[in-house]
This record gives C-alpha cells, sequence and structure tokens, in this order.
C-alpha cells in the first residue's frame, strides 16, 4: 500500500496516513524553536495510532519515547499559544501554523485576557477617583463575566487609609490591593478547570483512543456508539466524517 512521503514544508491543510518516530522527532526539534512547526490538523490522532501500534506489538520502550515526544511538543505549542493570545492584544495577528483545534484554545484565552484587562482598568479607574467617587459605594465589588467554557469571577478591595497612613500616601502612590486572579492563574484555569459543554454523537467509524484538547485520552469508541464529547472533541470527529451530531 501507498504510504505518502513526509516533507517538513506540507502545508496545514495536508493531511497524513501515518506519523513515525522520525517525523515527531522532528516536529519535537521545530518546536524546541520560538515559534509553532507546521502540523496536519490530524496530527494527535496519528500519534494515537502510533503510540496504540507499539502497545499492540509491546514496544514499551518505543510508547514511552513517543509518548515524552507528543508530550513535550502539546506543551510547547500550548506555551506558544499563549504567548500568541498575548501578543493579540497589541495587534499581532495569530500564527497561521495553528490547528483548528488550537484556534479554540487560543480564542478562548483571547476572551479571558480581555476579561483580566478590562477588571484592570475598572480597578485603576476606581483607585484612581479614590474615595471621592466611591463615597456612598461599598468598598468592596464582586462581578462575575462569562466567556465560552468558562467563569471567570473577581473581586477588588479599596483599602481605607488610616490617619498614620495619610502623610506617607501623599509621597506614595495610592496603594490597591485587587484580589484578581493573575494571568498565569486565569490561563491554568482555562486549560485544566474549563467547564465544558457537550455534544452527543453517533460514531459512524471506529476511532482510536486520542488525545483531547484538555490533555484527556478519549475513545476507543466502535462504530455505532452513541456518546457525548466535548464540544471540541465532537467537532474534530463530526469534520473528520467519523461521527454525527445527534439532538
Amino acid at each position: 500500500m501507498y504510504k505518502r512521503v513526509y516533507s517538513f514544508s506540507y502545508s496545514v491543510s495536508d493531511t497524513m496516513e501515518e506519523i513515525n518516530y522520525e517525523i515527531l522527532r522532528r516536529i519535537q526539534a521545530k518546536e524546541k524553536g520560538p515559534t509553532l512547526s507546521e502540523i496536519p490538523d490530524d496530527f494527535y490522532q496519528l500519534v494515537s495510532k502510533l503510540l496504540n501500534k507499539y502497545k499492540t506489538e509491546q514496544k514499551f520502550r518505543e510508547y514511552e519515547n513517543v509518548l515524552k515526544i507528543i508530550k513535550y511538543i502539546h506543551s510547547r505549542r500550548q506555551e506558544k499559544i499563549v504567548n500568541a493570545a498575548i501578543n493579540s492584544q497589541r495587534g499581532v495577528e495569530p500564527p497561521s501554523e495553528l490547528s483548528p483545534r488550537e484556534h479554540v484554545l487560543y480564542n478562548n484565552i483571547r476572551e479571558m485576557l480581555k476579561v483580566d484587562t478590562e477588571e484592570f482598568i475598572r480597578i485603576i479607574s476606581i483607585d484612581e477617583m479614590g474615595e471621592f467617587r466611591n463615597k456612598d459605594k461599598p468598598t468592596a465589588t464582586t462581578e462575575t463575566k462569562m466567556i465560552p467554557a468558562v467563569a471567570v469571577t473577581v473581586a477588588a478591595t479599596v483599602p481605607q487609609a488610616s490617619s498614620s497612613q495619610a502623610q506617607s500616601s501623599q509621597a506614595q502612590s495610592p496603594s490597591v490591593q485587587p484580589l484578581v486572579q493573575t494571568s498565569t492563574t486565569v490561563l491554568n484555569s482555562l486549560i485544566g478547570s474549563v467547564t465544558k459543554a457537550y455534544k452527543k454523537v453517533l460514531i459512524i467509524k471506529d476511532v482510536p483512543e486520542f488525545m483531547g484538547l484538555d490533555g484527556k485520552a478519549y475513545g476507543p469508541f466502535k462504530s455505532g456508539e452513541l456518546i457525548e464529547l466535548p464540544i471540541e472533541e465532537a467537532d474534530t470527529l463530526i469534520n473528520m466524517k467519523s461521527a454525527e451530531l445527534k439532538e
């Protein structure tokens, strides 16, 4: 059977019939640099097939080596996607090497950063006006903002200066102690603790075990199974013609 010869300059829209250890090593080497490497849309599914092959053949050393490489690649790409989302706030376009599923992660992080930035501006504005603008308002406010599949709760507390602190406060900038999630906490909550929405799909073609956007393993699934999956994973199977949406 003819197998496509791997070329490191393939287009993102290309698909591959199989992936091997040599290809993974080349992608790993590229990911050590500052930019994303170009991978096929079904990259993680192909790696899943390779892992299952080694497991079936009881090649446990090869299995462990591939697992380490793919975890490294996934982690490095996450870091670059986070940085790309941060840079987007300065007008930088997203990397063209993002896969469709990575675009979902990129857009979610952008939305969370937007919420965090708006809250930061709000807090700074409150502190700038001091007690004049907030004379009759509570000193603590809590607001919950929703973005797709994510709920972020932020609270800001404006301390009241005592008379003994009045003189020192004139020589220093006003002190604000916002109880706001840092970008790192926000991004970690996005990647590790997102409240997922699910879709019900009918498997129409056997699907091997694969790694989802959340880093969890899904499958394997047999044709005819009716299952519920997170939206991103369900859409991936639907786009691959391996599943159909069921209401």
